[in-house]
């Protein structure tokens, strides 16, 4: 029997389907369908050209490490009416590149990456710029595709999924599908990538590139950040736990050493923030946030980011990552309840420079790990 996949032709350039000899009623209604709910979903009609100039448009990177907030943040950021919204880009592709695979991409080209940061410089120049077809085929297909905002990533799954369900073949849903999500983006008047698998440094290239390119650097308390990694068994399993939590203060150090000085170069372009400061202080904090990227702060907006800081129940089968709080200030320092004081030492002891550029202190004893009156970082 031929199969569906033979019986039609896509366009690449995902402006038309042409069917060269479909047979049956019933597969040509199908088509017609899921291409007109396709277009209902993401708000596209025949005449919508109304793209936003590069020069128009905000792009921005959260730059964060692995259980420190970032999801929340990110949540907040994406509660903008106007952000288009991408959640860990680089999650599968670099699991593909460290197995020294040949990286693929949609339209059938393999390359080899001598670098990580190659990668991540193309991955992340293909979204901000709104290229999605130019992306790694790895990217285009990760399990945290639906983890965007709900107004976009939502939509293309919806439409991947409608495809899917006449071809098994990837690349025909995506092409697609696609040109309709590169619309949305370009029609976005902020492009957010939300990435724990970055370094400060690599920011410089994309600063200059991308001259309107604001990064948000996210950081957490250490003993909170790396007690949350030991729970979940995401400690780095290279070595013995002192010498991983040294490896990861000594990344978060060099990150705000190199920000202090793209701080200087790019000013008004790089803004630190403390996961612990937006759980406290989640509406002041999403405004200052809002106003330093240029993010229009709504009724809307404000209500979405009470509800996920102050909901009164927990979120559920969510894993690592929940981003809706019953009460996200007692919840930002939760770990010091479960956090032995012997662990904590160890953290203390191996991050004391970490400690000295952001101002932490230490926790003497097992009574003060457990006041909460007790001040943890010196506000400076």
């Amino acid at each position: 029997m031929t199969s569906i996949l033979s019986t039609y032709r896509l366009d690449t350039t995902g402006s038309s389907i042409v069917l060269d000899k479909l047979h049956g009623n019933n597969i040509r209604s199908k088509l017609a369908t899921v291409i007109q709910s396709k277009n209902q979903t993401f708000g596209i009609t025949e005449h919508s050209d109304h793209r936003l100039t590069s020069e128009g448009q905000q792009t921005v990177i959260l730059l964060t490490y692995m259980r420190s907030g970032s999801s929340f943040t990110g949540q907040i950021l994406q509660a903008a009416p106007s952000a288009f919204y991408w959640f860990e880009p680089m999650h599968q592709l670099l699991n593909r590149f460290t197995t020294r695979k040949p990286i693929q991409f949609l339209n059938g080209d393999k390359r080899d990456f001598l670098s990580k940061e190659n990668v991540t410089s193309l991955t992340t120049t293909s979204i901000l710029s709104c290229k999605l077809s130019e992306l790694p085929l790895d990217v285009l297909t990760d399990g945290f595709l639906n983890k965007g905002n709900e107004k976009t990533s939502h939509q293309l799954m919806s439409c991947l999924a409608s495809f899917r369900r006449i071809s098994s073949e990837p690349g025909m849903a995506l092409r697609r599908c696609l040109p309709d999500y590169e619309m949305v983006c370009n029609n976005s008047k902020h492009v957010v990538i939300k990435t724990i698998r970055m370094s400060m440094s690599s920011m410089e290239r994309l600063l200059v590139n991308f001259p309107r390119l604001k990064v948000i650097h996210l950081m957490r308390d250490p003993r909170g950040t790396v007690g949350s990694q030991k729970r979940y068994g995401e400690l780095r399993k290279c070595c013995n736990e002192t010498e991983s939590v040294r490896m990861f203060c000594s990344t978060v150090l060099r990150d705000v050493i190199d920000r202090e000085d793209l701080q200087r170069r790019f000013p008004n372009r790089i803004m630190s923030v403390f996961y612990e400061d937006i759980a406290e202080h989640p509406i002041r904090s999403s405004k200052e946030l809002y106003s330093f990227l240029g993010m229009n702060y709504t009724s809307e907006s404000e209500k979405e980011i009470l509800h996920m800081t102050s909901s009164g129940s927990s979120q559920k089968n969510c894993g690592m990552l929940c981003i809706f709080r019953p009460n996200s200030s007692k919840e930002a320092y939760e770990w010091r309840h479960e956090i032995s004081i012997n662990f904590v030492k160890m953290v203390d002891k191996v991050c004391v420079d970490l400690y000295k550029k952001l101002g932490y202190n230490t926790i003497p004893n097992k009574k003060i790990l457990h006041d909460l009156q007790y001040s943890l970082r010196n506000n400076n």
